[in-house]
């Protein structure tokens, strides 16, 4: 998704795809450290007004942002990355750089579309999205909603096809 939006903040789209890929890597490690109490986690996030963050640092005392910026740091990536990883859920301000905005839609959108990672039956709201866009941006991606959702379906299905 970040690919595809980079366009709109003026970013390199392998950047882009990058940052997007990165930035829940915090969210991965605490599912692979503690796969059974991530898992109950999961189940948890149906419940209208779940916190992840907060359910994160109930169970394991750090959540999955400051888990990802932690990685990032040790394995020496661009602070660019490590930013984003920290930062994503967070509602970009004005100083917000623009791949931590970029980031912050990607995966807004993808939620919004049905692509949440945690499969939420609450989707995201379009308001706040736009109001992370640039100017004169939010036409663009309304118009864009259903191609964004076919090409993430096309990508997932060449994912699960490359697998079996």
């Amino acid at each position: 998704m970040c690919e595809k939006v980079a366009y709109l903040f003026n970013l390199d789209t392998d950047t882009s795809y990058t940052a997007g890929m990165l930035h829940d890597i915090g969210r991965l490690a605490l599912m692979w450290a503690c796969p059974l109490e991530y898992d109950s986690l999961s189940l948890k996030a149906q419940k209208p007004g779940f916190d992840l963050l907060r359910s994160e640092r109930s169970v394991f005392e750090i959540d999955h942002c400051q888990a990802g910026r932690w990685i990032l740091e040790n394995w020496d990536f661009p602070e660019e990355l490590r930013h984003v990883a920290s930062m994503h859920h967070n509602l970009p301000g004005p100083g917000a750089s623009g791949l931590v905005r970029c980031v912050h839609v990607g995966w807004q959108i993808a939620d919004l579309i049905g692509f949440s990672v945690l499969n939420r039956s609450e989707r995201g709201d379009i308001g706040a999205i736009t109001a992370v866009l640039p100017p004169n941006a939010a036409d663009a991606i309304i118009g864009q909603l259903a191609d964004l959702s076919e090409h993430v379906a096309l990508k997932i299905n060449a994912i699960e096809c490359s697998l079996m």
